[in-house]
């Protein structure tokens, strides 16, 4: 992808509680080789996680320019957005740049029958792209939370050709260089207090999940992640100096495999048996740095290593599987009731990665682990379908039928299990592990190159 020249791992951490500003200095001194190879074999190391489509890899010929921006979906089908700033604000339709206008904030814009209404007598263009450019660096209020970049309001009905123009609903897009966006998502996944060496694989980690995501969308959607778990958390401007820190101590950096930036994909916790990429999400051929190499127990300290057990009825669980196969439109939305349930495939290591619902009609339906989890904890916005009173963290859990209940026990962390364990990265950064030993161990064969 980049200037392919080899040097050495990183040694261990002396001591977890390493201080921030040396760890700096050997990245400092290590992104001067430009990349790091990083398999496991070179390591020695001890020890025993979304319906939309998976990213694919961005291959080198699609090497970014530079920095990119990206554009972070931060409100779904609103009415209004209320925008604050300390200056006045750039307000215009994209599809007529001579519209602009400066604006005093607050600033409230809803639409109206596709018109566009800001308090100011001079119309923008109906149902066009609204853009809100700060004057100066100082970042955008939304709602409670502020904003480094660009705001862009964009009518569903663009490209959403299914719903009701006349509903007059809108995403907000927050359009925002890589850089200052990465900050606000470490925010937003880790704990303050956890080690500098977590920050540093962390922000290594969603810098390329966010770059797959920007190559896999381009101009073909106005949006390349959420603002929230579907893709990675997002606060917006950081709070916290190791956030800014951590990014900036890893500029550029991003996981490879064959020369191809890898979604790194991430969860809360494994439960010490990590998923593939394949197995979780059913993508068409694994990539091996995202296939688990081995048991750990780093996440020990995680709530959800253990959890479990707790029941659901059986007629509740088959309506709910019923009901979230028809929202998907999937076969098993005509499941008749539960009659078997069991664990139908695992993994190397032992992680459920299929289940198999049987109905009173003798049909068998079989679901991949992570649709096995978003079914079973499937509940319906018209309130038909309640959430349930336990829901699965994962679908790394024993199952089985007891007269009308359906039992879950034995559960084992939270989240798809795919790539880096958050908990576990932080349990190897305390047990004195660096940075690229952590990646190390979640991505095996996997290297870090210089994005740009």
């Amino acid at each position: 992808m980049i200037d392919r020249r080899t040097t050495a791992p990183w040694k261990a951490a002396a001591h977890a509680s390493e201080a921030a500003s040396s760890i700096s200095a050997r990245i400092t001194k290590l992104i001067g080789s430009a990349l790091i190879v990083i398999t496991a074999s070179a390591l020695f190391i001890g020890g025993c996680e979304k319906s939309a489509a998976p990213p694919t890899m961005t291959t080198a010929e699609q090497k970014l320019p530079g920095e990119p921006n990206i554009r972070v979906r931060i409100q779904r089908g609103v009415g209004q957005v209320t925008l604050t700033s300390p200056t006045k604000v750039q307000v215009y339709a994209l599809d007529a740049p001579a519209s602009k206008q400066l604006l005093s904030t607050p600033l409230t814009l809803r639409l109206s029958a596709g018109q566009w209404l800001t308090g100011s007598p001079q119309p923008l263009s109906r149902n066009s792209i609204v853009v809100i450019d700060p004057l100066g660096p100082a970042p955008l209020g939304v709602d409670k939370h502020r904003y480094p970049g660009a705001i862009r309001l964009v009518p569903q009905t663009r490209d959403q050709k299914n719903i009701d123009p006349a509903h007059d609903r809108f995403d907000v897009i927050n359009h925002v260089r890589l850089e200052a966006y990465l900050p606000g998502v470490l925010d937003r996944e880790l704990y303050d207090h956890w080690q500098p060496s977590a920050y540093l694989a962390q922000a290594i980690a969603a810098r390329s999940y966010a770059i797959s995501r920007i190559i896999d969308f381009g101009p073909g959607r106005h949006f390349d992640v959420e603002n929230n778990q579907t893709s990675q958390a997002y606060v917006g401007l950081a709070s916290t100096a190791i956030c800014n820190r951590s990014v900036a101590d890893t500029m550029g950096l991003v996981l490879t495999w064959n020369n191809q930036v890898i979604p790194a994909y991430y969860s809360s916790t494994c439960g010490g048996v990590g998923s593939s990429d394949e197995d979780a999400f059913g993508t068409a051929s694994s990539i091996a740095p995202l296939r688990p190499a081995r048991t750990h127990s780093y996440c020990a300290n995680s709530r959800y290593f253990d959890w479990g057990p707790f029941r659901q009825k059986r007629s509740v669980l088959a309506r709910r599987i019923a009901a979230w196969g028809q929202s998907r439109g999937y076969s098993i939305a005509n499941l008749d009731g539960i009659v078997y349930i069991r664990i139908s495939k695992t993994n190397h290591l032992g992680r459920p990665v299929e289940f198999e619902i049987t109905d009173r009609q003798a049909k068998s339906y079989r679901l991949g682990g992570e649709n096995f989890r978003y079914a079973c904890n499937y509940s319906s916005s018209d309130r038909k379908i309640d959430p349930p009173d336990n829901r699965l963290y994962s679908s790394f859990v024993d199952v089985k039928i007891d007269n009308d209940d359906v039992v879950f026990a034995n559960g084992h962390g939270f989240g798809h299990g795919v790539g880096l364990c958050q908990f576990g990265s932080e349990g190897m950064a305390r047990a004195g592990f660096s940075p690229m030993q952590i990646l190390a161990e979640y991505y095996p064969g996997a290297s870090v190159d210089r994005a740009y």
